[in-house]
């Protein structure tokens, strides 16, 4: 069994895969650990306060998984991360980049330039240097596969979001060129895109636009989410943990920017 161009089995004996979370607190990462844990992967993680307090959450459930507390606008706190995960693994088969927000919503002409810069280290910068560190860890040891996490919005731009979209956008990209330059070293890096995701965090926006403007929360899905898109569906976080694994084991894919919107963004 083989995850990328690489052997599932370490130099000290370590039958699992290592795979590294970063934001394993986020709404996505807080249903894509166990799943991953339950796929036959071993799990460390990266991530802010939030995060640290669901990892110990999942230790004090027995769960296996480490776990090492970063600051995303800090380069220093996130290469003395990468020097104590070392310690944990010797060998980093897959990375999944989480970490992102789109913190503020204005129009275009009221963004800050402390606030635009924000957005861009949270979403855009976080990625480049984590994506670095990950590299290089990767490079050493004939590949692995990087995934990044863009979003429809870095793909066609909604009001109030210039930020997040620019952000995004420079996502989708940079997965493009860590794959580009990472393919001579066995390094495969795709970039997931999805729409709206039914995370918590989602769930609560779409209760209070139900509370504000009198609606059911059926009715707030159907008027915010299911007239949006071809399908008249939803987005749950489940229906994309497959593609992530996908993206984890596969040797063939490599640049790729993919969409899982049920069809908003394409048609």
């Amino acid at each position: 069994m083989s995850l990328g161009t690489i052997e599932m089995t370490n130099t000290e004996g370590d039958a699992k895969p290592v795979v590294l979370i970063v934001a394993p607190g986020s709404g996505i990462g807080k249903v894509l650990v166990p799943y991953l844990i339950e796929n036959g992967f071993r799990v460390i993680s990266i991530g802010s306060e939030q995060s640290s307090y669901f990892v110990n959450f999942l230790i004090s459930q027995g769960i296996d998984i480490e776990h090492i507390q970063v600051d995303y606008f800090s380069e220093e706190s996130i290469v003395n991360a990468f020097t104590e995960l070392r310690d944990l693994a010797p060998r980093l088969y897959g990375m999944v980049h989480l970490t992102g927000g789109s913190l503020y919503s204005c129009d275009a002409d009221n963004y800050t330039l402390d606030e635009f810069k924000k957005v861009i280290d949270l979403n855009l910068t976080s990625a480049y240097l984590i994506g670095r560190e990950t590299f290089k860890w990767m490079k050493e040891n004939n590949g692995g596969n990087m995934v990044f996490f863009g979003s429809t919005t870095g793909k066609e731009p909604t009001t109030g979001k210039l930020a997040y979209a620019v952000s995004k956008a420079g996502v989708h990209m940079l997965g493009q060129a860590f794959a580009l330059e990472g393919s001579k070293f066995g390094i495969i890096c795709n970039t997931l895109a999805p729409g709206y995701v039914m995370t918590d965090r989602h769930v609560e926006e779409l209760n209070d636009y139900a509370d504000k403007n009198n609606l059911t929360i059926e009715e707030a899905i159907l008027s915010k989410v299911r007239k949006k898109n071809p399908l008249g569906g939803i987005l749950n976080v489940e229906d994309i943990l497959p593609v992530v694994k996908l993206l984890l084991e596969t040797t063939k894919m490599q640049g790729q920017v993919l969409t899982i919107d049920l069809g908003q963004t394409n048609l």
